[in-house]
């Protein structure tokens, strides 16, 4: 509900970001209220999901299990020039002996924005 009222005060003039682990695949009602997919009271969002593309999953489970979970959510005056999700840089740091646990179950993801047009 807050995305439609950001978006009404704000206007396309603001760069508004919402990123984070929001424990919700992207077929969720609460992503799809988000981008603009489904309303509720009347609103939607109108973000933009910004995504790794060739490898979207950002949630491992140590390895028992692949989904998306995290997301980096966009919209006014920004744009995304790349985003990855650096699972391989996170398998080469677990393959160093010195590496025998892991901080996290979810792979970092990185994005580069330019606010405006890029």
């Amino acid at each position: 509900e807050k995305s439609g009222h950001i978006a009404a005060q704000y206007g396309p003039s603001t760069a508004n970001i919402l990123m984070g682990d929001l424990n919700m695949t992207p077929d969720s009602a609460a992503i799809a209220f988000l981008l603009g997919k489904r309303k509720y009271k009347g609103t939607s969002g109108n973000f933009e999901d910004l995504y790794d593309r060739e490898d979207p999953y950002t949630f491992n489970a140590m390895g028992h299990e692949r989904k998306r979970i995290d997301f980096i959510l966009v919209s006014g005056a920004v744009q995304a020039l790349k985003t990855k999700v650096m699972a391989k840089q996170r398998q080469k740091l677990r393959s160093q002996p010195s590496q025998t646990t892991s901080s996290s179950d979810h792979w970092p993801v990185m994005t580069i924005l330019c606010k405006g047009q890029c």
